[in-house]
């Protein structure tokens, strides 16, 4: 990631009150915020930008329609072989269903409501494991 610039992260939630508070917090966080309502528009973000890599850090809703945030995952690690973190958010509890995240290919997930102080210091942390060249990512 470049110090210099703001990072860059792609927010993949279907519900529109959640992207609007999820950008503002962002961006007051000094991120600067891309949007998908779901994982094939997801997709189509990712393939338009990738090559350069300038997005940062994904923000996955797991509940969506068309294509949901799992076979998002499985898609963006499996078929895109893509290392980018992941912070999965979900409204479900489930230590079953939190797993299930993890082995789609979520590096952290934080269930709904989340506070939003909450949500910075997770992305913060998976940025930080990033940039410091861990090899736990794909």
């Amino acid at each position: 990631m470049n110090q210099a610039c703001k990072p860059r992260i792609l927010v993949v939630d279907d519900d529109a009150i959640i992207v609007e508070l999820l950008s503002m917090v962002l961006d007051r966080a000094g991120y600067e915020v891309l949007t998908a309502g779901d994982g094939v528009q997801a997709i189509s973000i990712l393939q338009s930008t990738l090559p350069d890599q300038s997005i940062d850090i994904l923000m996955v809703d797991l509940m969506m329609p068309v294509m949901d945030g799992l076979r998002f995952m499985r898609w963006l690690r499996t078929e895109l072989k893509c290392s980018l973190p992941v912070l999965a958010l979900t409204g479900m509890s489930k230590p079953s269903e939190v797993q299930a995240a993890i082995q789609a290919g979520a590096d952290a997930v934080l269930n709904k409501p989340i506070e939003p102080r909450l949500i910075i210091e997770k992305l913060t942390e998976l940025l930080d494991h990033k940039c410091a060249g861990s090899s736990d990512f794909v």
